[in-house]
């Protein structure tokens, strides 16, 4: 990405590299500024040159992307959109590579940013290039994208004096230098300010104040070329200014309708004002455009906005048309709002969510009733949180009362508390989803969603008996099974007949959701927390692919840190690294900030427990859930690392009260960690004291690694002969929890070495080793292997090398290449062109030792 301020430069530098792209392909498209946006304009201008690829593309996604560019009716998923729109880049780029030029990046709709970016971070290696010009990327989409980034900033005074020069300009040298100081070396300015007829006002205001026409002053001077145009010429230009598309058809059209003549276009092309080319126009420069409109009266920008609803409903474009009646209204308008509401409906049933917030949001000025006004701002806030746009979803709240009754008041209250979660305050988060619940009233349907995610807030704010409560609210509500299953699974109480996932859907008919894809959260988050974690993990992994293939990326972002860590707590590492880095993007790329702070403190355990020093960061604001994963993983990393008094600080920070990083459920998860590490730093009465605390609930748990938590730390703390048994007892707890197992095992050979039982012991050491080295977690099987050199036996038997050295892309593309998927359709899963995909595979054939699909089905590619 090319980011400087507006005249630095960035429109030259992507012209010239698209006029240099000899034998490329090139894609362009240009941002316009407005107070409207059009969903997937910017997108329909890149890839309608390329669009007879569509039907060489899956058929969700050739089908999502021919809603978004409106091609056929129907309802299409960003996330589909995306997906189609990187792979149509793809068949593109089969025959000859291809280059993408986005201009003005800031103003491009929303909806296209989003898939443009999703297809910039995954087009390597496939033949694409992408260029985006952007005034900052600082809070922008860009700035999330981890791209590349080239900054402008302005001339050195050599070369500014030869820009000036070839505009017919050579000032005296003092001259020239006070001009290129007080613009900052800005191209635009210094070529604007040679375009001034007088110049002897500007020399003097250089000379002697250092300054010139810049900012909202050049502005004024954009504004004195536009008033100098004939009046005719002026109206068409507001005209122009006011479409959004640069439709020529379209702004003549308007034009003709307010008594203006096309050839009043003339004069503005002759002063290089607008250019016009391929039916479009465009103005040289958004201050030009910008000048045009402002410096009109308003009754004639409303004239001309109702001139263009006339010609686009005559086209049948209604949102739009819809769009530019709501412009030509200065008052408030209950049909107009209505109408706006059905666009911003149908806006967002092809992807256009941010487009739908913008439509709500005319349509909430235009309201009539107070009521009407707040519940349509709830439902524009609403739109920019699915958008990830939180912070204009705040903006919109402060425009709404902050108590509105009834229903009204629900859809604020639940707009708010999802804007909370994503900015990751979940404390604020939980009282006001739980105040849209008590607004609810009898509205049971409305109630148990409003407490679900309430349930979500707390677990994350670390108010666990918040999070009881609310599930108890559940059950009393009419869905009685349901709220008795999460709470149970809150209190490590579920049973494992209702830790069937299964049953879980099968009665979930009923819930509440906007589709059938929100039925999976409710059996994942119960099964999540319930004693079965394989099953659950097998139902997960099929959830998984069904939400991909729907689209819903906001609710497969929500499950990924489930579905991670029950992949680790299975032993497939890989797979969790996987899907916690998967989730991470998405959340990144949604605004969704605790998933996010989340997934990234669950990679820092992931990375302690392969002996890599952890990644700090700051958790959001009031994430206990995030705080206390990563105290985890710092803890774990010193244990690790034998720094017991550091990993004792840590861990024991866990259990303070009102502590950031005070989480219930991640206290009983690392209890026996923290035991470990308090027992090492020789702090015996401190661990003693966490076990009395956490005996009580593990003895009534019915979740296995509970159980194996308490005899492991009893084990550790005992002075008798007991160690042994509570060692074998937590052992047996252990059989599908691989890295626990381990912990398990390397403690009872260092006791049974301790007591000069050194067979013994060898026979857990080497155990512990194996199960270590398999797992990845080098550090521990080095500890584990020394203390087996040290209990007189030789080092652990070897195990199978498995797959060298290949990335979390790659292993994924070598399982499904193995398992008789074609290029396509594994790039279709892994949103890659076919052509990546053999670039892969023909890369790896030789490091696996294959010649062929084939043979990578004999392949050890288990974890």
């Amino acid at each position: 990405m090319v980011c400087g301020e507006a005249g630095a430069g960035k429109s030259a530098l992507l012209a010239e590299a698209a006029g240099e792209a000899s034998g490329l392909t090139v894609l362009t498209c240009t941002g316009v500024e407005s107070e409207g946006e059009l969903a997937f304009a910017g997108l329909h201008q890149v890839l309608a040159p390329v669009a007879s690829g569509l039907d060489a593309l899956p058929a969700d996604q050739a089908e999502a992307l021919r809603c978004a560019l409106g091609r056929s009716a129907g309802s299409a998923s960003d996330y589909l959109v995306s997906a189609g729109a990187l792979a149509l880049l793809g068949v593109a780029a089969v025959d000859r590579a291809v280059l993408v030029v986005v201009d003005d990046a800031q103003w491009l709709d929303h909806a296209s940013m989003g898939a443009l970016t999703f297809a910039a971070r995954r087009v390597s290696d496939a033949g694409i290039a992408m260029l985006f010009g952007v005034r900052s990327a600082d809070g922008h989409a860009l700035g999330r994208a981890g791209l590349p980034e080239v900054r402008l900033g302005g001339l050195d005074p050599d070369s500014g004096a030869k820009l000036l020069a070839d505009r017919g300009w050579l000032p005296p040298p003092a001259v020239g230098a006070a001009l290129i100081t007080a613009t900052g070396g800005n191209p635009l300015a210094l070529v604007e300010l040679a375009r001034v007829r007088s110049r002897r006002a500007l020399v003097d205001e250089a000379l002697v104040q250092g300054t010139v026409p810049v900012g909202a002053r050049l502005r004024g001077w954009f504004t004195v070329q536009v008033d100098r145009l004939p009046r005719l010429s002026r109206n068409l230009l507001v005209v122009a200014a006011a479409e959004e598309t640069g439709s020529l058809v379209t702004v003549l059209g308007a034009a003709g309708r307010l008594g203006l003549p096309a050839s009043a276009l003339s004069a503005a092309e002759a002063e290089g004002l607008v250019d016009v080319a391929g039916g479009t126009l465009r103005f040289r420069h958004p201050l030009i455009r910008s000048a045009s409109y402002t410096a009109s009266s308003w009754q004639f920008r409303t004239a001309a906005h109702g001139a263009i609803a006339e010609v686009l409903e005559a086209d049948g474009a209604w949102e739009r048309a819809t769009w530019h009646r709501a412009s030509a209204e200065p008052g408030q308008d209950e049909g107009l709002a209505t109408a706006l509401e059905a666009a911003a409906t149908t806006a967002g049933g092809r992807g256009g969510i941010a487009t739908a917030a913008v439509l709500l949001r005319r349509a909430a000025r235009l309201s009539t009733t107070a009521e009407g006004r707040a519940s349509r701002l709830a439902a524009a806030a609403h739109a920019a949180w699915k958008s990830g746009q939180v912070d204009l979803g705040r903006e919109l709240l402060s425009e709404a009362p902050a108590n509105p009754p009834g229903a009204a008041g629900v859809l604020v209250a639940r707009s708010r508390g999802l804007i909370e979660i994503a900015e990751g305050d979940p404390a604020a988060a939980f009282a006001q989803l739980s105040r849209g619940a008590d607004l609810a009233g009898d509205d049971t349907k409305q109630v148990v969603g409003l407490l679900f995610m309430a349930v979500s807030a707390a677990y994350h704010a670390g108010r666990f008996d918040d999070a009881v409560g609310a599930a108890r609210r559940i059950a009393g509500s009419g869905f009685r099974d349901h709220g008795r299953w999460l709470e149970s699974a809150l209190d490590g109480t579920l049973t494992p007949d209702d830790a069937d996932p299964w049953r879980i859907l099968d009665a979930g008919a009923d819930l509440p959701g906007e589709q059938d894809a929100h039925r999976w959260l409710w059996p994942l988050v119960i099964t999540w927390l319930g004693p079965r974690p394989r099953l659950a993990r097998e139902f997960g992994e099929l959830a998984h692919e069904r939400l991909r293939a729907t689209g819903m990326l906001t609710i497969l972002t929500m499950i990924s840190p489930w579905l991670a860590d029950l992949a680790h707590q299975l032993g497939r590492w890989r797979e969790a690294d996987e899907l916690a880095r998967e989730g991470l993007r998405f959340a990144v790329d949604n605004g969704q900030r605790t998933i996010e702070t989340c997934l990234a403190g669950m990679l820092a355990r992931f990375a302690a427990l392969r002996g890599e020093r952890p990644e700090t960061m700051s958790p959001a604001l009031g994430n206990h859930a995030a705080g206390a994963e990563l105290t985890w993983a710092l803890g774990l990393w010193a244990l690790a690392e034998g720094d017991y008094p550091q990993s004792a600080d840590r861990l024991a920070a866990l259990t303070e009260p009102g502590s950031a990083c005070e989480h219930t459920w991640t206290v009983r998860r690392a209890a026996a960690d923290i035991v470990e590490a308090l027992v090492r730093a020789e702090r015996t009465g401190e661990a003693e004291e966490v076990v009395a605390t956490f005996a009580p609930w593990a003895e009534r748990s019915t979740l296995p690694w509970a159980h194996a938590q308490l005899h492991r730390s009893r084990a550790l703390l005992a002075t008798d002969g007991s160690a042994a048994k509570h060692f074998d007892e937590s052992a047996k707890y252990l059989a599908d929890l691989p890295f626990e197992r381990a912990r398990v095992a390397l403690l009872h050979g260092e006791w049974l070495r301790r007591s000069r039982r050194q067979r013994e012991a060898a026979r857990h050491l080497r155990l512990a080793t194996e199960l270590y080295t398999q797992l990845g977690a080098h550090r521990w099987a080095m500890i584990a292997a020394a203390q087996l050199r040290a209990a007189g036996a030789s080092s652990a038997r070897r195990s199978s090398p498995g797959i060298p050295g290949l990335t979390p892309q790659e292993l994924q593309i070598v399982r499904l290449a193995g398992q008789g998927l074609t290029n396509r359709e594994i790039g279709t899963r892994l949103f890659l062109s076919p052509r990546t995909v053999g670039y892969h595979l023909h890369k790896l054939f030789p490091k696996l030792g294959v010649a062929n699909r084939a043979q990578l089905r004999d392949l050890d590619l288990s974890e």
